[in-house]
């Protein structure tokens, strides 16, 4: 049992947001990175049914997330997420101008919404694990009316989910689901995520893709001002994404990733994501 759950750890934790394991006692991994995305439009309308909405300004959002996870028993761990965020607007599209009251140009930098995990292991059998989490994401986030700019939602989030992962020698596969419910008026949501990962020429690559899925369960009525006009953590979107995640290890327990990723749904940034992120656990 002790080499199947090093196999699960290795293949799966080593990923932040692969939490249908727990980490074993004392054991921990921290993560920095790198991530942005810019775009000038967004999706608008149903999944299977999309128009656009194209924006005065151009929208660049860049994020170096810290992140860090530790076993507080083999059953539990606790995890805790800080993300610095820069945002900021090019110049305004000359075409608005004329008939729309537009933001001013800006930029911005400050916290996002600091995220705190509790993962505990409800099952466990061979290959096999389940979890419950509850994910809290703090009210920490910065607002500029001018500009419309936002570095993460304005409200506090409380998640409760359920995960179950299944992992082998040289492969996992997992999923979770839950619901976000935010204070201040914003939607309520359910949210599915699947992902796998291949581990091959013996640990020194591991490649991994998920899907993850968004769904309004009640709309909701928060006030966005400005922020309709950058897109920028608003209120009722929904969305479908992939992402791809590519790492390699050229030291130890030390790995660097690289990953991208877009969503299309209501609301969503009609653009790809890019992120590099360094890694360590012990």
């Amino acid at each position: 049992m002790r080499f199947k759950l090093s196999i699960l750890f290795l293949l799966a934790v080593t990923v932040a947001q692969a939490q249908s394991w727990t980490r074993q006692q004392k054991h921990g991994y921290v993560q920095a990175g790198y991530s942005i995305i810019t775009y000038n439009a967004l999706y608008a309308g149903e999944i299977d049914d999309l128009d656009q909405i194209p924006l005065p300004l151009e929208v660049s959002d860049q994020t170096i997330p810290i992140y860090a996870e530790y076993g507080i028993t083999n059953k539990l761990t606790i995890s805790a997420e800080i993300p610095v965020k820069w945002v900021k607007t090019g110049e305004v599209n000359p075409e608005f101008v004329s008939f729309i009251q537009t933001p001013e140009q800006g930029e911005l930098i400050g916290v996002g919404n600091i995220r705190l995990n509790g993962i505990y292991n409800i099952w466990k059998k061979d290959y096999w694990s389940a979890t419950a989490k509850l994910r809290v994401d703090a009210n920490t986030s910065t607002y500029e009316e001018s500009t419309g700019l936002r570095t993460g939602f304005d409200a506090w989030t409380f998640a409760p989910y359920l995960g179950i992962g299944h992992g082998r020698r040289l492969w996992f596969a997992a999923a979770e689901t839950g619901v976000n419910f935010r204070t201040n008026n914003y939607s309520t949501q359910s949210y599915t995520t699947a992902y796998g990962g291949i581990n091959f020429l013996k640990n020194l690559f591991l490649f991994m893709g998920g899907l993850e899925l968004q769904r309004n369960l009640s709309d909701g009525t928060h006030n966005d001002g400005n922020s309709t006009f950058t897109g920028l953590y608003i209120d009722n979107i929904e969305f479908l994404a992939w992402y791809f995640k590519l790492s390699v290890k050229p030291y130890k327990n030390y790995r660097i990733w690289l990953a991208t990723g877009r969503g299309f749904g209501n609301l969503v940034a009609k653009a790809p994501s890019f992120s590099i992120t360094l890694s360590t656990e012990w």
